[in-house]
Formats: structure tokens, C-alpha cells, sequence
């Protein structure tokens, strides 16, 4: 028989997360959380919905502060399906690098000018041995070729893989009508289309706007922690209140928290056309639609 993992907060953010939690309890009249370690229903519920509320929230709506833009490298061994395509790129595992991390240091020395050369790499993921699960990129110094992580190694390594955290793919190529499909997952997963958009280091690259998944409360937006916050409660209303008027209240109040965050988030930018439709397949702009 196998154990099944106990829920637990990011190892990095806990206290930031239980923190959105206890005001989500707050709302529903239940206990609070005391420590982040304690093994009480309340905690155990906060635990389980966290991570996955705060990413269906993020992809519900192309919030600014999760909104993304990277170049990510064609994979030339890929073989495109039937000629249908032109291009494919690597989708989220997109740059392996060599370098050094040593336990309890979040720094990995030594990385190759190859990796510095790449646009920004802050909040990309990294992965490899002793890297701890989620560790994001912090900061990237091209003078002394060393990249920080927001977590210190476990153990020694020296191989490791950049990757996109990707929730929702919004558009390729910064064209919105750009047709593009993707396929398989994981390390495998890419983006097949028939555009490039520039070529970075001898290869071609892709435009990829994205929604990235967030994991730090403190880049939170806070209309989207407001929203957050009652989405959670409105969750943990049906287990820990077993309130279904509690519920429909608080569901009704996050649909108006929702709107006032759209609204702000739209007045952010400028822009020609009406917004397009989100898919992760491809993008469809009604205005274009209508009029074929």
C-alpha cells in the first residue's frame, strides 16, 4: 500500500499563503490557521484548494501582473504531424544549462553564457538535481554567471533545465489571429505553428505571450488577492460552514470582485480591436470571426 501525501503549503511561501487562508476563514467564521505545520481540518482543507484555486484563477482571466512575454527556441528533431505545420517549439522545457548548486545555497555558479545571452529569465522555473520542487528564478547576474533561485538546493548538482511555468497560452508570434495547436505535455510538450518570430542565438525563436503561474502572494495584483480570498472562502464554506446561503453569497460577492478586476486590468492597456477569446489552441478574435 502506497502513502498518500498529506497537502502542504510552498515550502517558500507558506506563511504568505496561510495568511490569504486565514482571511478566507475570517469570511466563513471558522478557526484560523496557527502555524503552517499544524495538522487540524481547517489547515488540512486551506491545503488542498490553495495551489489549485489560485491557478484557476489565474487562467479564468489574463490578469497584467501574470501576463508574460518570452522568446522560447524551435526544436528542429521535432517531427511535424503530416506537413501541417512549419515550426515547432519547445513549449516549457526550452534551455538545459550546466552549473553548480551547493546544499543550503540558492545560487547556481559557473552557468554558461548561453543561458545569460536569453531574454529575462526571472520567474522561469528550474529544475534538476537538488532543486527543490517549484523553484523559480529570481534574479540573473551575466557578470558573474550565477542565476538565484527563490529556494536553496538540497544537494550538489550540476545539470539543470530552464522551463516556462505556463498556465494559459494567450498568443504567438504577437499576432492574435496566429493559428497554433499544442501537443503532448511535459517535457515533451510544444507549440506547433507556421510562423517564427526573430532568431536569438543562430536559432529560431518564438513570441510567446503567456499567463505564468504565479507563486509568490506578494506580485499578486490585490483586486486578484481580493478575489482569491472570497473564491477560497466560498470553497471552504461548503466543507468547514456547510453553509449553502454562505456560499451563494460569497460567490455572488466574488463575481463582483471579478468584474472590478477586469475592469482595472483592461484599463491598463490600449489597444485596437476587442480582446480576443482565450484557447489553448488557438485565438479567435470575434471582430475577425464576424466578419467571415
Amino acid at each position: 500500500m502506497a502513502l498518500v501525501l498529506i497537502p502542504a503549503f510552498d515550502a517558500v511561501y507558506e506563511n504568505l499563503e496561510a495568511a490569504l487562508c486565514n482571511k478566507a476563514l475570517w469570511r466563513i467564521g471558522a478557526e484560523t490557521i496557527k502555524d503552517t505545520v499544524e495538522d487540524t481540518k481547517q489547515s488540512r482543507v486551506c491545503k488542498s484548494v490553495y495551489a489549485q484555486t489560485r491557478d484557476e484563477l489565474l487562467r479564468t482571466y489574463p490578469f497584467n501582473f501574470a501576463t508574460k512575454t518570452s522568446y522560447i527556441p524551435q526544436d528542429t528533431a521535432f517531427v511535424l504531424p503530416m506537413n501541417q505545420y512549419s515550426y515547432a517549439f519547445k513549449a516549457e522545457n526550452h534551455l538545459a544549462f550546466t552549473g553548480t548548486s551547493a546544499v543550503g545555497n540558492a545560487t547556481i555558479t559557473g552557468v554558461g553564457v548561453s543561458i545569460i545571452d536569453y531574454a529575462s529569465l526571472v520567474g522561469r522555473g528550474v529544475y534538476g538535481a537538488g532543486i527543490p520542487v517549484n523553484a523559480r528564478i529570481v534574479a540573473v547576474n551575466a557578470t558573474t554567471h550565477t542565476i538565484t533561485l527563490d529556494r536553496p538546493a538540497t544537494s550538489i548538482g550540476s545539470a539543470f533545465t530552464v522551463f516556462l511555468p505556463v498556465l494559459k497560452i494567450l498568443t504567438v508570434a504577437a499576432n492574435p489571429e496566429t493559428l497554433f495547436e499544442v501537443v503532448q505535455g511535459g517535457a515533451d510538450k510544444r507549440i506547433l505553428c507556421n510562423m517564427s518570430s526573430q532568431v536569438i542565438n543562430t536559432e529560431n525563436c518564438l513570441e510567446l505571450k503567456y499567463i505564468e503561474q504565479v507563486l509568490d502572494p506578494t506580485k499578486f495584483d490585490s483586486m486578484f488577492a481580493d478575489a482569491l480570498v472570497l473564491r477560497l472562502a466560498s470553497k471552504l464554506a461548503v466543507t468547514l460552514a456547510n453553509s449553502a446561503g454562505l456560499y451563494q453569497a460569497l460567490q455572488q460577492e466574488f463575481a463582483a470582485v471579478m468584474r472590478m478586476a477586469q475592469d482595472a486590468t483592461a484599463q491598463e492597456k490600449q489597444i485596437d480591436s476587442a480582446d480576443p477569446w482565450w484557447t489553448d489552441r488557438q485565438n479567435v478574435n470575434p471582430t475577425t470571426q464576424a466578419r467571415q
